[in-house]
């Protein structure tokens, strides 16, 4: 679904005194855009040229498209929401860090949305609040996120887009009715703000402010919601009210892109009021020119690609065929309110997709299956005994093609590989993934089964000596028995005694961690660092490994040295 997603309207919707309510006219509305500082729309605004030269830098490239997705954000104006929470999440943002996964991506440019339908926005915009007839701080946040968003994004050479509804806001009744929107009941959604000439006069209002906020911090537009009559979802918008929005946007920057979305490719009613078509749809056939004619003007050929699309098994061929054929893409992500992307399988994706573009090598993200843990995201780990079942299935899922290498010349050519043959000691694979530009990248994944037998001792057998530590089940993460010790002040202990050949720590590897040290018969301490170079989390894992013990009795000691925390899943015993 679109980031315009319908939901279903409340059962029931505050009343308000209609003898206060402020409805705007359309001379009322130019009274009040010339207080603020805004011209009056011309009627005879400039449209689209064909084949417009200010969409070059789409054609043939990419680019992100961006909600910001936290629970304090979700609740309307309508439902009892308030600026509080968006506030938050504003100044929670780590633009930098945002702008460097985008950068990640491949994308040329990033569309992200300022606000939908609750009623609040992102800053940017002070004069909004004025023509809503709100309190001024009640429907914008202090931080003007979109302008910081837009610098960070400039420093590393990408375009910022805003992404905007095509109206007000549908859960904010208060300002859809001052701004002129007063009858809902617009397409088969039920619940729309139908549009009319009055609402979309006061509408273009308040895109002139946003566009003249940020000038030429923003160089494209992606208006949702554009629904017209030749739609089953049609909430009444017409070409000229593409025309006012058109300039009202060019009157913050000229050379602005804008394109409107219909739910399908083209939008005809838009016609020849924007630049490039929002084509939210799923995928159609490559295109044989950049161009797209949308009632008689050539508009770029662009298609926005939800997130649900980005895990097909043609993703990157999909995408290189469109863009080889000069045609533009934008993909769908969600980003929390620290500013990732929150689902790192779509992370991945793109960043297999650059590479590909680019004819550079496509990191390779390792993981590895076992009956007891499941799929981990590692390269290495120790198993009990060359009997146990181990499968790989690295990342990229999908584009170019792959090759592995192993012990007593073991091979295969599939990106998944199952059963993988083992021996005593350390077995290591070579996988070799070659993309759609020939360049190849490789990775090591290392399987250690011990001398002898493993037997495993959970964290709670009595045996072990605890200083320091804290039991913690259930935690829902994978430990082995669903419990885990952990600690966190440094000098923290674990002491075991057993008898065996050598023994294997498990524990979990996380960035709150740090180092810990394991010192075997009181001899000298090895440090062994548990913080992910992936960044990402891992339980139930081999920390470290000692074999080669003289047979007997031994005793071991795992002290947290470094990190947040330090963690204990119990220990292996090789016989």
């Amino acid at each position: 679904m679109p980031f315009h997603a319908r939901k279903a309207p409340a059962t029931s919707s505050p009343t308000h005194d209609l003898s206060r309510r402020r409805f705007l006219t359309a001379s009322s509305s130019a009274a009040l855009a010339g207080t603020l500082g805004w011209s009056v729309l011309s009627p005879t605004a400039a449209s689209a040229s064909d084949q417009n030269p200010d969409t070059d830098f789409m054609s043939g490239h990419y680019g992100m498209f961006i909600k910001i997705e936290d629970p304090r954000i979700n609740t309307g104006v309508d439902q009892g929401g308030t600026v509080g929470g968006w506030n938050a999440v504003a100044n929670s943002f780590d633009v930098t860090a945002f702008a460097a996964q985008m950068a990640d991506t491949g994308a040329s440019w990033v569309a992200v949305y300022v606000g939908q339908n609750t009623g609040f926005y992102f800053g940017g915009n002070p004069g909004y609040e004025t023509l809503a007839g709100v309190s001024p701080g009640s429907r914008l946040t202090s931080r003007d996120l979109m302008t910081d968003i837009s610098d960070a994004l400039s420093a590393r050479g990408m375009k910022m887009f805003i992404y905007i509804p095509a109206g007000p806001p549908i859960d904010d009744t208060v300002a859809a009715n001052n701004l002129g929107f007063t009858t809902r009941g617009g397409g088969d959604f039920g619940h729309d703000w139908y549009h009319n000439e009055t609402g979309d006069t006061n509408w273009a209002a308040a895109l002139r402010g946003w566009a003249t906020h940020y000038g030429t911090k923003v160089s494209g537009w992606w208006i949702d919601g554009f629904f017209g009559p030749i739609t089953s979802h049609n909430v009444g918008v017409t070409t000229a009210t593409a025309q006012k929005y058109a300039t009202a946007i060019h009157a913050g920057n000229p050379h602005a892109v804008i394109g409107y979305n219909e739910w399908q490719f083209d939008n005809p009613t838009a016609a020849p009021y924007y630049d490039y078509t929002a084509g939210y749809v799923p995928p159609v056939a490559t295109p044989t020119s950049r161009w797209f004619n949308s009632n008689g003007t050539r508009v770029q050929w662009n298609q926005t690609l939800g997130q649900q699309f980005i895990d097909r098994s043609d993703f990157i061929s999909y995408s290189m065929n469109i863009l080889a054929a000069k045609g533009s893409l934008m993909f769908e992500a969600f980003a929390d309110a620290s500013g990732r992307i929150n689902n790192s399988a779509v992370y991945r994706q793109m960043v297999a997709l650059k590479a590909a573009v680019n004819g550079t090598p496509t990191p390779i993200t390792p993981y590895i299956w076992t009956s007891a843990d499941g799929w981990r995201q590692t390269a290495a780990i120790t198993v009990p005994s060359a009997g146990t079942r181990v499968d790989f299935g690295p990342w990229p899922t999908t584009g170019g093609s792959w090759s592995w290498s192993g012990p007593n010349g073991y091979s295969a050519n599939t990106r998944e590989v199952q059963r993988v043959p083992l021996s005593t000691g350390s077995n290591v694979f070579n996988a070799t993934h070659t993309n759609p530009s020939g360049a190849q990248s490789t990775q090591a994944f290392t399987i250690t089964v011990p001398d002898g037998s493993t037997n495993r001792i959970n964290d709670t057998d009595p045996s072990i000596s605890y200083s320091g530590f804290t039991h913690h089940k259930p935690r829902g993460f994978g430990d082995y028995g669903d419990d885990i010790h952990f600690a966190t002040a440094n000098g923290s202990t674990a002491t075991y005694q057993f008898t065996g050949t050598g023994i294997v720590v498990y524990g979990e590897k996380y960035t709150d961690q740090g180092n810990i040290g394991v010192s075997i018969d009181g001899g000298a301490q090895q440090v062994v660092n548990t913080v992910p170079a992936d960044g990402q989390r891992h339980t139930n894992v081999a920390v470290f490994t000692a074999t080669g013990l003289t047979s007997g009795k031994h005793t071991i000691t795992v002290t947290k040295l470094s990190g947040t925390y330090a963690t204990l899943d119990g220990f292996g015993i090789v016989n």
